[in-house]
């Protein structure tokens, strides 16, 4: 009877204890996250603290600036557990602070409001948000780098630029949908001009050509807030997302 009790019990135990590791590993956090969500309670006073609380989850980047920057300061640079804060988020792919912090924010409010501490939904869209980033870059390169080749000094070419509302040229940064635009005639401006100078700057790859302008389709129109004029020369990065044509 004792043998049969036995075999009925380890079966019973084994479910509950199973259960019971699934419940501790989706509420488990990091020792670097409990260090965070400490400096979080202990720099918070009383009302602040219930005031972050109940923040909806959707309107904390309101704390960007503030208790973000706090812990930017305190927490991840001026703190004996900076370093080993830092190298956990690392790990994860998360290198720059402002996503550092957000992260430690976001793992705080949700612990607060017994969501449980893991933002790895949050990580992940950082790490698919700086891939591509980086993919856009790696494409820049090699349109840089093949305009560098295409052209020498002495060819024209034709280049349509973006006007900002502040009738200047503007240039567009990675990722891709900022570099996508499409000129328009009756806003943007178009230039032509000859090559005078290739170059690059610490890098082999980080290639520029200087121009002599020989057109310019809207005079009064800056070129990168400088007020550059027909016979003057401009020189420019080959990363940007300026379009860049031969002239025939």
């Amino acid at each position: 009877m004792k043998v049969s009790l036995i075999f009925v019990l380890c079966p019973i135990l084994t479910f509950f204890s199973c259960g019971s590791s699934k419940d501790q590993s989706k509420d488990d956090i990091s020792e670097e996250m409990k260090i965070c969500h400490n400096f979080l309670k202990s720099a918070l006073r009383k009302k602040e603290l219930n005031d972050f609380r109940t923040t909806p989850e959707d309107e904390l980047v309101k704390y960007h600036r503030g208790l973000g920057m706090y812990v930017r300061n305190n927490l991840l640079r001026h703190h004996k557990h900076s370093e080993e804060i830092k190298a956990y988020f690392k790990d994860q792919g998360i290198i720059h602070l402002d996503d550092v912090s957000s992260l430690i924010l976001r793992s705080f409010h949700r612990s607060l409001n017994n969501k449980g501490a893991d933002v790895s939904d949050r990580v992940k869209e950082y790490q698919a948000y700086w891939q591509s980033i980086t993919d856009c870059k790696e494409r820049v390169q090699e349109r840089a780098m093949e305009i560098n080749k295409q052209y020498e000094v002495g060819d024209t070419l034709r280049i349509q630029m973006p006007v900002g509302e502040s009738n200047s040229v503007i240039d567009y940064p990675c990722p891709d949908e900022n570099r996508e635009w499409q000129f328009n005639d009756s806003t943007d401006l178009e230039i032509t001009g000859v090559i005078t100078k290739k170059y690059h700057v610490n890098s082999p790859s980080n290639v520029f050509f200087t121009l002599q302008v020989l057109t310019k389709s809207k005079p009064e129109v800056e070129i990168m807030m400088e007020g550059t004029k027909v016979g003057d020369e401009l020189r420019f990065s080959l990363k940007t997302a300026w379009k860049v044509f031969p002239v025939e």
